[in-house]
This record gives structure tokens, C-alpha cells and sequence, in this order.
């Protein structure tokens, strides 16, 4: 008899999100696009994720991810999270255009609170940034916000 498990950790869930912009997707013309995620519950989860997006050469034919910051502002097993979700990404405009596309990542600035972060939020965090890329906010980013960032950044910049 087959077995049938179900798939846990994929990204399936958060294709919805990227509907929002389909129409802007699916005219974009490879230009640059900045963009600030941010994701905050009141249960404490926090995420922040800036990045900029730029079409690769096609000689290239790879799709990349630079990290503009150091391993304290954003560890290793975090930043898988953001991979997975930027290749999800790349999966969603390739069905849209119909062709491969190559595209480079820059990861311009990113903070977590290393107790009360988990992956979940910085996939959302990653999302909302792509989003912001394309005209769509969600939630924003308050004084006391900018606030919260700045001291976790500071505080992750002092370790060594």
C-alpha cells in the first residue's frame, strides 16, 4: 500500500500573498525594486527583512542572494528561511512570465530578536519586503518600530 505524507515546511501556503502583485509582476520589466518587510504579532514574533531585487545577465543563468549584513544581524538558519522564500519567489514569476528568469538578491538589512524570532516570521518578514517591492504594504512600520529595529541591530553589531 502507498504511503502519503504530508509535506511540512514548504511555502505553499504563502502563494496568496503573491497574487497581490501578480498583475505588477507580470508587466515588470526587470528594473530594480526595493522593498522593507517587517512583521510584528503582539505575542512578540518580530521579523524585519529590507532587500533590492535586479535582473542577473542571462549568461549568468543562476539566481543569487548577497547578504549586505553580518552573521550577527541574521544567523545561518535564519537566512535558509529567506532562501527558501526567495526561490519560491523566483518559482512564482517564472509561471507568470512563462520563461526562466535570473535574478539577484541583495539583503540590505534584516533584524530578529534571537529568543522570540522564529522562521515563520522571517519567511513573513521576506514576503512582505517582495511586496513592498512591487507598491503593497502591509502593517508599516511605527516609531516605536524604527525603535525596535535600532536597538537590535545595535545589539547584534556589538557582538563578536
Amino acid at each position: 500500500m502507498n504511503e502519503i505524507k504530508l509535506l511540512h515546511g514548504t511555502l505553499g501556503g504563502f502563494a496568496k500573498y503573491f497574487y497581490q502583485i501578480k498583475d505588477n509582476l507580470e508587466i515588470w520589466s526587470f528594473d530594480e525594486k526595493t522593498g522593507i518587510g517587517f512583521f510584528k504579532k503582539y505575542t512578540g514574533h518580530y521579523a524585519h527583512v529590507e532587500l533590492k531585487i535586479c535582473k542577473l545577465d542571462k549568461e549568468y543563468r543562476r539566481n543569487n542572494v548577497e547578504y549586505l549584513i553580518n552573521e550577527n544581524q541574521l544567523p545561518q538558519q535564519l537566512r535558509i528561511e529567506i532562501e527558501k522564500t526567495l526561490n519560491f519567489f523566483i518559482s512564482y514569476v517564472e509561471a507568470l512570465k512563462g520563461e526562466e528568469v535570473s535574478l539577484g538578491f541583495k539583503i540590505t538589512d534584516a533584524t530578529y530578536h534571537k529568543v522570540d524570532t522564529r522562521r515563520r516570521d522571517v519567511i513573513i518578514g521576506t514576503i512582505y519586503a517582495l511586496l513592498n517591492c512591487f507598491g503593497k504594504k502591509i502593517g508599516g512600520i511605527q516609531e516605536d518600530d524604527v525603535e525596535l529595529i535600532q536597538k537590535l541591530k545595535t545589539e547584534s553589531l556589538k557582538k563578536k
